[in-house]
């Protein structure tokens, strides 16, 4: 029996953003579905009518505000999620609100990419890549510059880039990973950064089933890996992974012996 698909409330007054915001997670359509309401009033009649699962909303609102809803919902329905949502958040409003139960607090602009991430982490939803639309690889210009923004801050490009690819990559979030890896194989002029960056862009390859590109990295980090580095080994041994996956076992056998120091 198919799992029934999740049902996501998001509760907001500007209609603009509702419209945005709910075509940017049709992508997801076959995770969730996203209903809107315009105020928290809305939101109630919405809660009797449908088994939700997840309901994000504004806090300022005509009607019956976010407080409002929230508390409502924390007497009718504590087991369902919320996200709570402003464009006038303070330190005091995060600690009300997080006392309250909330699952996330989020200050606004909210791009789609912190949308669904968000709402994929609260559900508990696993996605597998092969159902994904291809766009779903792609990463918005607002998330790019979150990112940047991010390294230039950070201590090195090491932290600043290959430590957010991990984390992305763990989180299924293979279009951020790709971006951190490569911006790191172009910034850097180290060749420990560079073995590292093209290590890790065949891991993703690797998983996403695409082994000729996972070959392609791994022989690239191949030519500039000492064999004292610590990848040294990893890297062959993965070379000739992807070749037996390529059907090409003579070849993966010379990289195997290479790797064992044979």
């Amino acid at each position: 029996m198919p799992e029934r698909i999740k049902e996501v409330l998001i509760v907001d007054d500007e209609e603009p953003f509702l419209d945005s915001i709910t075509d940017g997670l049709s992508s997801y359509k076959k995770y969730f579905h996203v209903r809107t309401a315009l105020n928290g009033a809305e939101a109630v009649k919405a809660l009797k009518l449908h088994p939700l699962d997840m309901v994000i909303t504004d806090l300022c609102m005509p009607k019956m505000d976010g407080f409002e809803l929230l508390a409502y919902m924390s007497r009718n329905y504590p087991k369902i999620p919320v996200v709570l949502m402003t464009a006038y958040g303070t330190p005091k409003i995060r600690e009300i609100v997080m006392n309250m139960g909330v699952f996330r607090y989020m200050e606004k602009p909210i791009d789609v990419d912190t949308m669904a991430d968000v709402i994929i982490d609260a559900l508990e939803i696993r996605i597998h890549w092969q159902a994904l639309p291809e766009s779903i690889f792609d990463v918005s210009p607002d998330r790019k510059n979150r990112i940047l923004q991010y390294a230039e801050r950070a201590d090195d490009l090491m932290e600043g880039f290959y430590d957010p690819s991990v984390a992305y990559f763990k989180e299924g979030r293979y279009g951020e990973a790709l971006f951190c890896l490569k911006e790191l194989l172009e910034r850097s002029p180290w060749a420990r950064d560079k073995v590292s960056a093209l290590y890790g862009l065949g891991i993703i390859m690797e998983q996403l089933n695409k082994f000729d590109h996972a070959l392609t990295y791994y022989q690239e980090a191949a030519k500039v890996c000492h064999r004292t580095y610590d990848l040294f080994y990893w890297i062959n041994n993965n070379i000739g992974y992807s070749l037996c996956m390529l059907g090409r076992y003579k070849e993966a056998e010379r990289y195997c012996r290479v790797a064992l120091g044979i």
